[in-house]
């Protein structure tokens, strides 16, 4: 049976009332900066694909911390080498369990098939040691902030972001640098 941590899934795992899933591993490219992560078209025909097919997953919201300040500092075009970077470290170690994908500015988006809140917010909170750990050329080290949600019952595709960009203001407002499940939210 597939699972989340199985790795390799999607090339061999297939719905039998849909047919067989894209490859959500596949890089196509951001923009003309070449950035090299999933166009957010793409994300949305995945997403609509494993609501349709009620595949369970998790959603992670990445927002680097104090990106204003980089560009401010060094320029835009040293921002935008920094935003190339983390998107090529967030591939590299996404591998084939997850779809890295650009929202907007410095935000990104992650889609976790298959992970359970469990292995969703262990998998943010790993992310988010290896990036405080890299250095940057030019820049040093950044750090992100992340949130983390999962698919529950009634819960669409919109409200699942909502909850991960909900748990990622969380984790920014209570001191950055971290990763949040919407589940772990004092509301």
């Amino acid at each position: 049976e597939a699972s989340f941590l199985s790795g390799g899934l999607f090339s061999r795992y297939h719905y039998t009332e849909f047919g067989e899933v894209p490859h959500f591993y596949l890089i196509l490219p951001l923009d003309n900066k070449g950035i090299g992560i999933m166009k957010l078209t793409h994300l949305q025909e995945h997403l609509s694909l494993l609501e349709r097919s009620k595949t369970d997953f998790s959603m992670i919201v990445v927002d680097i911390d104090h990106f204003k300040s980089v560009n401010d500092t060094y320029g835009h075009l040293v921002g935008d080498d920094v935003l190339s970077r983390l998107a090529q470290l967030m591939q590299q170690f996404s591998g084939e369990r997850a779809v890295v994908t650009r929202y907007g500015g410095e935000e990104f988006v992650l889609v976790l098939p298959l992970a359970t809140a469990e292995e969703g917010i262990y998998f943010a909170k790993e992310l988010n040691k290896l990036i405080a750990a890299e250095n940057f050329a030019e820049v040093g080290h950044i750090t992100i902030s992340l949130g983390v949600s999962t698919t529950c019952e009634n819960c669409s595709v919109h409200q699942m972001f909502k909850k991960a960009d909900d748990a990622l203001y969380y984790a920014k407002k209570h001191g950055r640098n971290q990763a949040i499940h919407y589940n772990q939210l004092e509301i």
